[in-house]
């Protein structure tokens, strides 16, 4: 999934950059809460304006 590349705290997917340079990403939850490495972070699509559409 995109996602933006500044970390928003209204976002609701946590990510990170793990050992590998690879990006990391989830949803936290109940059970699995943010974790101190993690920021939160938007999904593109939620924050997108398409080029043709009037924004």
């Amino acid at each position: 999934m995109a996602l933006d590349p500044q970390p928003n705290a209204a976002g609701n997917v946590a990510a990170y950059r793990d050992g590998a340079g690879t990006i990391r990403s989830r949803r936290p939850g109940g059970e699995l809460p943010l974790m101190a490495y993690e920021r939160l972070y938007m999904p593109h699509v939620a924050t997108c304006c398409p080029v043709l559409a009037a924004c």
